[in-house]
């Protein structure tokens, strides 16, 4: 209508950060994965992407989990005697994909789009979204 302002409100970004412990990774943190991505997919989907790209899976959430909770069980699993051997953060991340990967087969995740999922499952591997303190 001429001479009146009409106002339109997107999110276009919400940051947020978890701090996880592995005890809550085995209980609640699969479902909480699954409404997160559902969440990323509704703000992603709200940004201006530039002509031939795609918005990153993951890009609006972070999960910080505690180092000390996988740490020495990644260090056994790999034979590592010391904290920063290159192969001991792979190995966690490994097993925190393993506790979070019945994500993908929670309900909550048929809010999305087709072809998502797959999206998501593939941006999964190594969990991007994932910061050892």
């Amino acid at each position: 209508m001429a001479g009146r302002e009409q106002v339109t409100e997107h999110l276009t970004t919400s940051i947020e950060v978890k701090e996880v412990t592995r005890e809550s990774l085995g209980r609640r943190a699969p479902h909480q994965l699954a409404v997160d991505m559902v969440r990323d997919s509704r703000i992603r989907a709200g940004r201006v992407t530039p002509v031939g790209t795609s918005r990153p899976f993951f890009e609006t959430r972070r999960w910080n989990i505690r180092r000390a909770e996988f740490e020495q069980e990644a260090m056994q699993r790999v034979g590592a005697t010391f904290p920063q051997d290159s192969r001991v953060e792979p190995e966690m991340r490994r097993m925190v994909q393993r506790l979070l990967e019945p994500a993908f087969d929670d309900p909550v995740l048929n809010q999305l789009p087709a072809g998502e999922v797959d999206g998501y499952r593939q941006a999964f591997d190594g969990v991007p979204f994932v910061k050892f303190f």
